[in-house]
């Protein structure tokens, strides 16, 4: 899941702009819930997605690319 709700991100109703403001009210009001997610962001991308994993998959959409 890209968004994991209270964890990185929030995750509002669909088509709820109710819902949305919510959301961002509770970021703007609440400093260490904005720090804390930015801290688990990071955590994240660096366990998830590491620069070796993407090099070896942009190597390999080149590969793809140039082979037609």
């Amino acid at each position: 899941d890209l968004v994991r709700p209270g964890i990185i991100g929030y995750l509002a109703a669909l088509e709820d702009a109710q819902d949305f403001s919510k959301g961002i009210v509770q970021l703007l009001e609440d400093k260490r819930l904005r720090e804390q997610m930015g801290e688990n962001c990071r955590a994240i991308a660096l366990e998830e997605y590491p620069l070796a994993l993407q090099a070896k998959r942009y190597i390999e959409l080149y590969r793809q690319v140039l082979e037609g």
